[in-house]
């Protein structure tokens, strides 16, 4: 999803170290320092970068870690290592691209497995038609594809609204927006809305008894799903009138 013209959704203060340590030196802030663009951001007056410096950001960042980072490995095993019968260390066992197996020792381990696409089952039977893809592989298989000229999006949320756009800007295709919503609904990111994303509200809903945490995930669902930037519905609605 890094489009041309997009945008972040959150606040550059919430990057990698800020709130947990405002004074580390991998903040975005020293980022846009060491790049020699500190004023020229402040002179923007936004606190939304675009998708491409921040990611740029994120691998400046990781740049400074290469010496301990591995990347592409597949984590197949993990060993406890006993001393007197408690565990002292866990053993990771992973293997590279080229089939090779790595071990490392370690005291503390974690899980991110990260998201998953999420493709509706009525288009199960399509997973491996070239045609129909996810858009968090949209510009990959798009480049794919043998000049489309008529393309439908379907979906009422940021990333469908932004590969409307996207397409929309392109030459010589047709593009068709398509939702089960009635009308495009922005997202909620008022003040004591955002506060649920405040990690003290974590503990909170994770303490709370399962019933009442599916409310409040239907409560606070405005912030993040199906609900575009009002900016970008109203770029959209500007669209559709200049078609008229």
């Amino acid at each position: 999803m890094l489009l041309d013209n997009a945008h972040m959704q959150i606040s550059f203060l919430k990057d990698l170290v800020t709130p947990r340590n405002p004074g580390s030196r991998f903040s975005f802030l020293n980022y846009l320092h060491s790049k020699g663009r500190l004023q020229d951001f402040i002179n923007l007056q936004t606190f939304f970068p675009s998708r491409h410096e921040f990611n740029d950001y994120l691998s400046w960042t990781a740049s400074h870690f290469e010496h301990q980072c591995a990347y592409g490995e597949d984590v197949f095993e993990v060993l406890p290592e006993t001393d007197n019968d408690e565990v002292a260390y866990l053993r990771v066992r992973s293997r590279d691209e080229s089939g090779a197996v790595q071990e490392r020792l370690t005291r503390s381990l974690v899980i991110s497995v990260g998201g998953a696409p999420n493709v509706p089952e009525c288009f199960a039977g399509l997973k491996d038609d070239p045609r129909v893809f996810h858009s968090s592989h949209y510009l990959r298989e798009l480049a794919k594809q043998d000049a489309p000229k008529r393309i439908a999006v379907i979906g009422a949320g940021q990333s469908a609204a932004e590969i409307f756009l996207d397409l929309h800007g392109r030459e010589g295709i047709q593009v068709d927006l398509i939702s089960r919503a009635w009308a495009f609904k922005p997202s909620d990111d008022s003040p004591f809305v955002n506060e649920i994303f405040n990690p003290e509200y974590t503990d909170y809903v994770f303490n709370n008894p399962t019933g009442q945490r599916e409310a409040l995930l239907q409560e606070y669902k405005s912030t993040n799903y199906s609900a575009p930037d009002l900016a970008l519905i109203q770029e959209i609605y500007d669209v559709f009138y200049q078609q008229k």
